[in-house]
């Protein structure tokens, strides 16, 4: 019996020994001591979330119509992108936005005095080339009015005293202007004419009314004669001269 209780009090002190718990003073000193837990927040759902920067597209409009200004729109284009960059400047990204605006002004800039100079340059050409036209409608159907006349007079007929003579049932010509044109027969004394005149022939003149087209204003001129060279010969005004 004295051998029994000897082994259950080694069993027992085995037993403690072994046990960590109890080898280290207890079981509130052999845990590790812990700081205050931080509080939990709940999710904040309504907090903004940050989305993706998209394309300006005014911006890109601006700075495509700013650039075109230079090369075929001058101040139309710099116009239509200035417009565009201040709306799309209200918008992210700005960057292109301010791009349009700054060459959209340049661009209306430039226009301010490259449209001037080209408008300057093209007026007279076009007035020239106008003028030209005109000059050039003029003379043709003065000739034809002259041809028509010497193949009437050729024939031995009486010499036609106005083109109604001349065109028959035909349209009368016109001028550049819409005026039909005027037939005169003029006799010139025999001092008075050139020597390869045929004396005792007169001299047929086709008038226009000029722009105006009104007749015997300052602006009437003959457009073809003949002689070829009668109206010049006579210091009478010609169209073109």
């Amino acid at each position: 019996m004295g051998d029994s209780m000897d082994n259950s009090n080694d069993n027992s002190r085995d037993y403690r020994t072994n046990d960590p718990i109890e080898h280290h003073g207890g079981a509130e000193s052999a845990r590790p001591a812990r700081g205050p837990t931080p509080p939990m927040h709940p999710i904040d759902e309504g907090a903004p979330q940050v989305l993706p920067v998209g394309r300006n597209t005014l911006g890109v409009v601006s700075l495509v119509l700013g650039v075109l200004g230079f090369l075929c729109l001058p101040l139309v284009g710099p116009l239509g992108g200035l417009v565009c960059g201040i709306m799309g400047a209200r918008r992210e990204p700005r960057g292109v936005a301010i791009a349009g605006i700054v060459v959209s002004s340049l661009g209306v800039l430039a226009g301010c005095v490259v449209v001037p100079l080209l408008v300057g340059l093209t007026l007279p050409a076009l007035a020239a080339g106008r003028k030209a036209a005109q000059h050039a409608q003029n003379t043709a159907v003065g000739l034809d009015a002259i041809a028509r006349l010497e193949s009437a007079t050729s024939h031995g007929e009486a010499a036609p005293e106005s083109l109604d003579e001349v065109y028959g049932s035909e349209p009368q010509p016109v001028d550049a202007w819409g005026t039909p044109l005027r037939l005169e027969k003029r006799m010139v004394d025999e001092a008075d004419a050139p020597p390869e005149w045929n004396p005792g022939e007169p001299v047929y003149l086709i008038w226009s009314a000029g722009s105006d087209t009104i007749w015997d204003t300052p602006d009437d001129c003959v457009v073809a004669s003949k002689p070829p060279d009668a109206a010049l010969q006579l210091g009478l005004p010609q169209f073109g001269w």
